[in-house]
């Protein structure tokens, strides 16, 4: 709901849950170089959880790993958290938006990860909830779609 609030900024295009931290690479392999077809992998597989929602992504599809492969390379970026930092700022500016949004609740447990990469250039927004709120926001979530 929160994303959807700061989604309601003209400039602020709200992601999906990515699961990039606790799924996709680990804090220790963050700042680790990557062969360039990992790194297409990875990004291709952050479009697709995106476009597709995370618990619809099987494989990567084809079409994916070739939008990886033709944006990647002009980015320069060899590691994991650089291929997810390009990822949101060129997924953010094909929605014609400038600041990205990226909600996933564990995100919060790699803030030291995040604060580091990003500097400045970041803002976090913390949202604490009673535990039967989220249970009941829940109830009906079949029915948005």
């Amino acid at each position: 709901m929160m994303a959807r609030i700061l989604g309601n900024n003209p400039n602020v295009f709200s992601f999906r849950e990515l699961h990039f931290f606790e799924e996709l690479c680990s804090a220790p392999d963050l700042y680790k170089s990557l062969p360039s077809k990992k790194r297409e992998e990875l990004f291709a597989r952050l479009i697709a959880v995106q476009r597709q929602g995370y618990m619809l992504v099987r494989s990567i599809d084809q079409r994916y790993l070739n939008e990886a492969h033709a944006v990647l390379p002009s980015t320069g970026v060899e590691n994991s958290i650089g291929v997810y930092a390009a990822y949101l700022v060129y997924e953010t500016k094909l929605q014609k938006k400038s600041i990205p949004c990226e909600q996933t609740p564990r995100n919060l447990q790699y803030l030291d990860e995040i604060l580091t990469y990003y500097k400045d250039d970041v803002r976090v927004v913390a949202m604490l909830r009673d535990p039967r709120d989220i249970l009941l926001s829940q109830k009906r979530k079949w029915r948005r779609k």
